[in-house]
C-alpha cells in the first residue's frame, strides 16, 4: 500500500512540494482514502440496516416463495370455516381472483352447493359452476330485484322452520359497497330490511349450511351497515391488496388491506398488528416495485396471516354451456304434437320457454289440457311438475316462482293477484 502511494506520490505533477514533504504527504493522502473508503463502507452498512428494519423481524423469512405458501394455505382452508365471509377489495386488487378461489374451494367439498348471486355493477361469472340464471342484477328503480337475497332468505326460513335439507347454499354478493349505497339513499326501510336479512342469515344461517359471501370496497367496517360489534363473530374476513401496472402506471390499491389490520375489532392482538403491518410494508415493496404480480391477501382467521394468491387467468372465467335437460324434450315434443302447449308461447311474448325454465329438469308427459296456467299457457300437468321441481329441488318460495312463471311482482295489481289465485289452486291440488 505505502508502495502504492510512494508511486503516486512520485507521478504527482504540479505543483510541487517542497523537499523533504513527498512522503509525509504521500502517507497522508494513503490514510485519507483509506479513512474516506471505510466510511462509505460504514455508510451502506447502516442504509443496510436502516432498511432490513422495515422488513419482518428476524424470525420472518423475507422471500416471496414464504408469503406465496401461505397464500396457498389461506385459500385452501376457505372451506374449512362454516361461517359466512367478508372479502374487503378496492377496485383492481384481485378481488374476482379470491372471489373464484373461494367459491372452487367449496365446491370441491360440496359439489351440490346452491349459490345465487346479487351483483351490484354487471352480469358476470363468479364461478362456472352457478349457472346464469342464478345471478340477479342491482338496478335503481321503482322496484328492485330482490331475487337473489330472497330466494336464499326463504331457504333458510324454511330451514328454521323444520326442512331437514342440508345442501350448502350461499348468498354471493358483489359490489356490496355500490348496492348498498344506492338502497340507502333513496329507501331507508327497505335498506334496513335487506341489511337485515343479511345480518340474520349471518349471525344464524351456518348451523343451516345457509351462509353468505359477501364483497366490499371500504375498510371500514361501519360502511357496510351490517352491524360492528359482532362482525368478526359472524364473518370470517379476508382483505385483499394489489397493484397492477399498465403502461408505467399503477392502478390497485395498497391503503384498505393496512387500514383493516389496525382496527381493533379486526385484529385484536396488538402484537399481531405489528406483525402484520411490518410484513405488509416488506410486501408492499413487491408490489410498488412490480415484482410480486398477483395480489397480496390478509386473513384475520385464527392466527392473522398474509399471503400472496396465485397467478389466475381471468380469461377462463366463463359461463358454463347451460342447458336444460328433459325440459328441451318436453318443449320439442310440444311444438310437434300440441296446439295449446309451448308453440303458442313463442307468438304471444318475447321471453322463450328455455329461459324461463333454465336449469329446471322436469320429467313429464305433454298432452292438451283445456286450462291453461300462467303467461307461458302450460298444461296443468306440466305447471304441477316444474312447480313441484322449484318447491322440492331448487327451493323457491311462493314470491320467487310467481315472479319467474307469471312475471308478476308483490302489489296491489291484478297481475299479481290472478297469478297467487292460479299458484294456490295448483299447489292445493297437489295436497289434495
Amino acid at each position: 500500500m505505502i508502495d502504492l502511494l510512494l508511486s503516486v506520490s512520485v507521478q504527482t505533477s504540479s505543483p510541487r512540494l517542497p523537499s523533504g514533504w513527498e512522503f509525509p504527504c504521500s502517507i497522508g493522502f494513503g490514510l485519507g482514502i483509506w479513512f474516506a473508503t471505510a466510511k462509505q463502507s460504514l455508510n451502506r452498512e447502516e442504509k443496510t440496516v436502516a432498511t432490513n428494519e422495515t422488513i419482518p423481524g428476524d424470525c420472518l423469512p423475507s422471500d416471496y416463495e414464504h408469503y406465496q405458501a401461505i397464500g396457498k394455505k389461506i385459500i385452501s382452508g376457505f372451506s374449512s370455516s362454516e361461517r359466512s365471509q367478508i372479502v374487503v377489495a378496492p377496485s383492481r386488487c384481485g378481488k374476482t381472483t379470491v372471489m373464484y378461489f373461494l367459491l372452487d374451494e367449496f365446491f370441491k367439498v360440496y359439489p351440490d352447493m346452491q349459490c345465487w348471486v346479487w351483483q351490484g355493477k354487471t352480469i358476470e361469472p363468479v364461478h362456472p359452476t352457478i349457472p346464469k340464471h342464478r345471478h340477479t342484477l342491482f338496478q335503481m328503480g321503482d322496484e328492485i330485484d330482490l331475487t337473489a337475497l330472497e330466494s336464499v332468505f326463504d331457504i333458510y326460513k324454511q330451514r328454521q322452520a323444520g326442512d331437514s335439507n342440508r345442501v350448502q347454499v350461499k348468498l354471493i354478493i358483489n359490489d356490496w359497497q355500490s348496492i348498498k349505497d344506492g338502497i340507502q339513499l333513496n329507501n331507508t326501510s327497505l335498506f334496513k330490511e335487506v341489511a337485515a336479512k343479511i345480518i340474520t342469515i349471518a349471525n344464524n344461517g351456518a348451523a343451516l349450511n345457509v351462509t353468505v359471501v359477501v364483497d366490499t370496497q371500504s375498510a371500514n367496517i361501519e360502511d357496510w351497515g351490517l352491524g360492528s360489534g359482532s362482525i368478526r363473530d359472524n364473518f370470517d374476513i379476508y382483505a385483499v391488496s394489489r397493484i397492477e401496472w399498465v403502461e408505467d402506471y399503477p392502478n390497485g390499491d395498497v391503503k384498505a388491506l393496512p387500514k383493516l389490520i389496525q382496527n381493533l375489532d379486526i385484529v385484536v392482538n396488538s402484537n399481531e398488528r405489528k406483525r402484520l403491518l411490518s410484513e405488509f410494508e416488506f410486501l408492499k415493496q413487491g408490489l410498488e416495485g412490480n415484482l410480486i404480480n398477483t395480489s397480496v391477501l390478509l386473513s384475520t382467521i385464527g392466527n392473522p396471516r398474509l399471503g400472496i394468491t396465485p397467478y389466475f387467468d381471468r380469461k377462463t372465467l366463463v359461463w358454463e354451456n347451460e342447458t336444460i335437460r328433459n325440459d328441451e324434450k318436453i318443449v320439442s315434443e310440444c311444438e310437434t304434437t300440441s296446439e295449446t302447449g309451448f308453440s303458442e308461447f313463442g307468438e304471444t311474448t318475447e321471453t322463450t320457454p328455455k329461459q324461463v325454465l333454465e336449469g329446471i329438469a322436469v320429467d313429464t308427459p305433454c298432452f292438451v289440457s283445456e286450462t291453461e296456467y300462467t303467461p307461458l299457457k302450460l298444461s296443468k300437468t306440466t305447471i304441477l311438475a316444474i312447480l313441484q321441481k322449484m318447491r322440492n329441488e331448487t327451493r323457491l318460495g311462493q314470491t320467487k316462482i310467481i315472479k319467474i312463471l307469471w312475471g308478476a311482482s308483490p302489489g296491489d295489481n291484478e297481475a299479481y293477484r290472478k297469478a297467487v289465485s292460479e299458484y294456490q289452486e295448483l299447489t292445493e291440488s297437489t295436497e289434495d
